[in-house]
């Protein structure tokens, strides 16, 4: 036998009489993560940085680093002077989530701002968990490419051949938004295709206003 006794506004507790049981939880007005109409509470998080670093693919030489463009490139670019791929890079301010938060789904979403045409076929692009320390000012292609930097878990999406502006790429970054949440440093994501198409391919950055990158997080957080 079931009760809930209503104690505050936007708290339940639902009593077990046959366990003692006590379930606290947030939704809307009321909650209880046991019910079948339960929604997980949800954030949309901007980065605290991004941009994207450019070599040449054998990581032995970084042209150059953007973290103040519009835009964030994360396969192949030609400057005027050197061809070479590139990697973007983001990290995001995971501290308004609550200690004991656990995730029931992330995605993160990316808005396209170019897509050579001359891409002949959908492309995967590969997102992963960065897992040591990295300054903006002075991260080098070398290390982006190789291990501890590189090391983390990833998952995989697509660009879609054909893909124009506007036109949004969203990622499952479940996996990843777990292990931050259970104690897993926040060094951020590093995005790029693997190995590269010889074609460009970006999406806007967060300096673009809206049509940024957003990481949107579903939760459950039991006091």
């Amino acid at each position: 036998m079931k009760h809930f006794v209503k104690i505050a506004a936007g708290l339940a507790v639902l009593v077990s009489l046959c366990t003692c049981d006590l379930f606290l939880a947030e939704k809307g007005g009321h909650w209880n993560p046991l019910d079948p109409d339960y929604d997980p509470p949800e954030k949309t998080l901007t980065p605290e940085i991004d941009g994207f670093i450019y070599g040449d693919a054998g990581g032995y030489e970084t042209y150059s680093r953007m973290f103040s463009r519009l835009d964030l490139q994360f396969d192949y670019l030609y400057d005027g002077a050197n061809y070479g791929i590139c990697c973007t890079l983001m990290r995001f301010d995971l501290s308004t989530f609550p200690a004991s938060a656990s995730v029931d789904h992330a995605v993160l979403n990316l808005t396209v701002k170019f897509c050579d045409p001359y891409l002949t076929s959908d492309t995967p692009i590969e997102i992963c968990r960065i897992g040591e320390q990295w300054d903006p000012s002075s991260v080098e292609m070398a290390t982006v490419l190789t291990a501890p930097f590189l090391s983390g878990t990833s998952v995989t999406g697509v660009v879609t051949k054909g893909a124009t502006d506007r036109d949004i790429i969203s990622v499952d970054v479940t996996p990843i938004m777990q292990e931050w949440l259970s104690g897993i440093q926040n060094y951020g994501l590093m995005i790029r295709v693997p190995g590269t198409t010889g074609y460009e391919i970006s999406c806007h950055a967060s300096e673009s206003g809206g049509q940024g990158p957003a990481l949107d997080v579903a939760y459950t957080w039991i006091p």
